[in-house]
C-alpha cells in the first residue's frame, strides 16, 4: 500500500539523510540505537525519504536502513530522490533512470561540486555494477509514500488530502501511477494550449501546430506557466514527494533554479493546513539553530530564490495554523558544500535532526535532537 498505516508509539523520524553515513550514524547513537536497530525503550526509526545523492556514501545508507527495516525495527518512504531513480528515462533504451545533478554516483559517474572546475571531484562512493542498482530499485520500488501511526502522519514533501485520498487503494508502484498520471498532465495541457489558441488565433499567425506552437513560447507565457502548475499539482505522486507550486507574486522576480528561469515557487502548503493529526515532513532546507553565525554557502546565482519559510517561522517552531505541521530536513544534504570548502561540519547549519515523538494517553511529547548531540525543545 502507497499509504502505509503502523501503530507504534515511539517513533524517531528522521530526515533526508542525502548520502551522509556518517552524521547518520552519529545520530542514531545519540538516540541510543544499537546496530541492529534496537533501542531500550523499544522505539522504531522512520525515514521521511531521500536518503541518497549529494553525500559520500549513499549506498551504505542504503545497506544501513535495509538493515534496520530487515530487523524489523525501521520503516521508510519514498522521497522525490527515490522516485528519481525509479522512472525511467526514455531518451534510454533500457530502463535507467534519468542522470539528474546528485545522482551521478548511481549511474557510477564522478560528480563535480562546480561544474566548470574539472577538479572539484566530489569524494563519493559510486556503483559501477547493474547488481547494485538493481538492488537498490528493487529495495525502493515497494516503499510506501506516507506512513500514519497513531496522533501523526508522516510524508516526504506535503500532505494534501486530495492526492492522498486519490492514491490511498491504489495498489500499483508509485513509478508506475506516476507515469500514469503525467501522461494525464500532458493531455490536459495539450487541451489547453488548443483551448488557449481557439480563443486567441492572433498569436498564431503562422499555423503552427498547437504543440509546436507550445513548445516556442518563453517560460514566461502565461500558458507556459499554467502547464507547469498542472504537471506539479495535478500529478499526486509529485505533490507527494515534492510538493506543490504557485505563481510568483506580483513583486517577485523570476530566478533560475535547475538551468531554467523560473515564474512560479514552491507553496508552503503547510500554512493552510487545517487537520487534527500532527505531520512530519522533510524535503524543504530548513535552517538549523546553530551555529549563531553560519557561512553562507549558497552560490550568488541562486540567492534570489523565494524563501520557502517566512522570516517568521523559525528554526524550533511549529508549522502551520495549528502548529501542529513539523519540516525535520535541516539541510545536511549541504555537507559536501562544507567538504568542498574545507570547513567543518556544520558550519553551515546543515545537520542531520530527528523528530522524537512519543504518544500519551492525553496527547503526546516531541523534541528535536540534531546530530551534533543536541537535544531541542520545540517551541
Amino acid at each position: 500500500m502507497l499509504i502505509q498505516s503502523i501503530e507504534h508509539t515511539k517513533l524517531d523520524i528522521i530526515g533526508d539523510v542525502h548520502g551522509e553515513i556518517e552524521a547518520l550514524n552519529t545520530l542514531l547513537k545519540h538516540l541510543n540505537y544499537n546496530e541492529d536497530g534496537e533501542h531500550p525503550e523499544d522505539r522504531v526509526l522512520i525515514f521521511v525519504g531521500d536518503l541518497f545523492d549529494r553525500g559520500t556514501n549513499s549506498w551504505a545508507v542504503y545497506k544501513k536502513v535495509k538493515h534496520l527495516m530487515k530487523k524489523g525495527r525501521a520503516f521508510c518512504i519514498q522521497g522525490n530522490h527515490e522516485l528519481n531513480l525509479l522512472i525511467p528515462d526514455p531518451n534510454f533504451t533500457d530502463d535507467r533512470p534519468k542522470v539528474k545533478a546528485g545522482n551521478e554516483w548511481f549511474h557510477g559517474q564522478v560528480e563535480l561540486v562546480n561544474k566548470d572546475d574539472p577538479s572539484s571531484i566530489q569524494p563519493q562512493y559510486l556503483l559501477h555494477t547493474q547488481q547494485e542498482r538493481d538492488q537498490i530499485r528493487n529495495f525502493l520500488r515497494p516503499l510506501p509514500l506516507a506512513i500514519c501511526a497513531p496522533g501523526i502522519r508522516i510524508v516526504h514533501a506535503c500532505w494534501d488530502n486530495d492526492a492522498i485520498h486519490e492514491i490511498q487503494s491504489k495498489t500499483q508502484t508509485a513509478d508506475i501511477l506516476f507515469s500514469k498520471y503525467e501522461q494525464q498532465c500532458t493531455d490536459r495541457i495539450a487541451t489547453q494550449v488548443r483551448d488557449y489558441l481557439n480563443k486567441n488565433p492572433e498569436e498564431n499567425t503562422e499555423n503552427l501546430t498547437p504543440s509546436t506552437w507550445f513548445k516556442r513560447q518563453s517560460r514566461a507565457h502565461p500558458i507556459r506557466i499554467e502547464a507547469e502548475l498542472i504537471e506539479q499539482n495535478q500529478n499526486p505522486i509529485k505533490v507527494i514527494t515534492s510538493g506543490k507550486e504557485r505563481r510568483l507574486g506580483p513583486h517577485q522576480a523570476p530566478y533560475e533554479a535547475g538551468k531554467k528561469t523560473r515564474y512560479v515557487k514552491r507553496d508552503p502548503w503547510w500554512t493552510n493546513y487545517q487537520d487534527d493529526q500532527v505531520v512530519v515532513f522533510g524535503h524543504y532546507w530548513r535552517k538549523a539553530p546553530y551555529p549563531n553565525d553560519p557561512i553562507d554557502l549558497t552560490p550568488p546565482e541562486k540567492r534570489n530564490i523565494p524563501a520557502t519559510f517566512s522570516p517568521e517561522e523559525g528554526p524550533l517552531q511549529w508549522l502551520g495554523p495549528k502548529k501542529n505541521a513539523m519540516c525535520v530536513d535541516y539541510s545536511v544534504g549541504k555537507r559536501f558544500l562544507e567538504r568542498h570548502h574545507n570547513l567543518s561540519s556544520g558550519k553551515s547549519g546543515s545537520y542531520l535532526a530527528c523528530f522524537r515523538y512519543t504518544k500519551t494517553s492525553d496527547g503526546f511529547d516531541a523534541k528535536l535532537v540534531f546530530d551534533n548531540g543536541n537535544i531541542e525543545t520545540i517551541l
